[in-house]
């Protein structure tokens, strides 16, 4: 007699672990502050180490934008057709990270190349937390002026990739968002 042995997890096969209960959890304000980016193919040994980052970015291969203002949607899952008797499954879930930043002038070099750069992987932060995107995004830039004379000029990023995961949550690096710098490398 033959019979089927399942493999992987689906459905109610999947071991969900304990949700973590805490009335004393850390707060973390909102808003993309800074953000980061590494070469698609780069894998850190520890993200959140200051030295790594460094070696990165002295070696072209990241690159920081800080003091920004923007936004992450959480990402949006589409709903697609199931099978027997599951009505609807969930399928890819597209992710978009929106910024402005107020330095595009001297800028528009790094993001007319950036915008046309499928090869790279990006961090934002919060107050307290660095969040990884860990796939490789589609670009969009654009520098709108608006009508108004107390309008500021800024660009607006808008960083758009599909990740079936919620993004890994790390603690912020220190000091890596927290001065300019001037990397030599090309």
């Amino acid at each position: 007699m033959a019979y089927y042995i399942p493999s992987g997890y689906c459905g109610d096969e999947v071991k969900v672990p304990r949700y973590a209960c805490s009335d004393c959890g850390e707060r973390d304000f909102a808003r993309v502050r800074h953000v980061g980016l590494f070469d698609e193919n780069y894998e850190f040994a520890n993200i959140e180490s200051f030295t790594e980052w460094n070696t990165l970015l002295n070696a072209g291969r990241a690159e920081i934008i800080r003091n920004v203002l923007g936004s992450y949607d959480g990402g949006e899952t589409e709903e697609i057709g199931g099978f027997g008797d599951v009505e609807f499954d969930n399928g890819n879930t597209t992710h978009v990270l929106m910024f402005k930043d107020p330095n595009y002038k001297d800028n528009r070099d790094f993001y007319n190349t950036l915008k046309n750069t499928k090869d790279k992987k990006f961090v934002w932060t919060t107050q307290n937390n660095m969040f990884v995107a860990n796939a490789p995004a589609n670009i969009s830039v654009k520098i709108p002026i608006a009508e108004s004379i107390k309008d500021i000029v800024v660009a607006e990023v808008t960083i758009k990739w599909v990740q079936s995961d919620i993004p890994m949550i790390y603690e912020r690096t220190p000091n890596l968002f927290d001065e300019c710098r001037i990397y030599t490398a090309v």
